[in-house]
């Protein structure tokens, strides 16, 4: 906590008002950073109907390689404890974001199948931030295309969206 502290610029007293512990900031780190990248996911909701499964597919590997690179330290977040997950409102609510993207393109898709597609492309987007946030840099970017590959096939064959 001294540590944390220190590299925010505040008192320990400070820090301790706010988070009584590492498991209080890691709760709050994993909760803004949720609702940020639901945030930057919001804008392709209205562009997903149109976007072919290639397109779609770059359009969520970009939007993710630009979070991580924002936000290094979420990485780390993925490793933390059960106990400090993302509330599930707002896990409900990426979940939903995702349906959306696949309700757009295929409207006659249920739900229920839309939110599987969406669990599915979540944790295959989630695979990609640890392998990419991990990766030395001169490597990093020689996964993305192979994701790419992964969520454009997924798409193309699990849910029949077709160019």
């Amino acid at each position: 906590m001294s540590a944390i502290a220190g590299r925010a610029g505040a008192s320990i007293g400070s820090l301790y008002q706010f988070f009584p512990n590492k498991l209080a900031i890691t709760q709050a780190l994993r909760v803004r950073y949720a609702q940020e990248y639901d945030e930057r996911c919001a804008p392709l909701q209205t562009r997903a109907k149109t976007l072919h499964p290639e397109a779609l597919a770059d359009h969520l590997i970009e939007l993710t390689m630009g979070f991580i690179e924002d936000h290094p330290a979420f990485v780390a977040l993925l490793d933390a404890p059960h106990s400090s997950r993302v509330p599930a409102g707002l896990r409900s609510r990426l979940r939903a974001r995702f349906a959306g993207f696949f309700l757009a393109r295929k409207p006659r898709m249920s739900k229920e199948r839309a939110e599987q597609f969406a669990i599915v492309t979540l944790h295959i987007l989630k695979a990609f931030h640890q392998l990419y946030g991990e990766t030395a840099a001169p490597q990093k970017r020689q996964f993305i295309p192979e994701f790419k590959t992964v969520l454009t096939g997924y798409f193309r064959s699990r849910m029949g969206l077709e160019s």
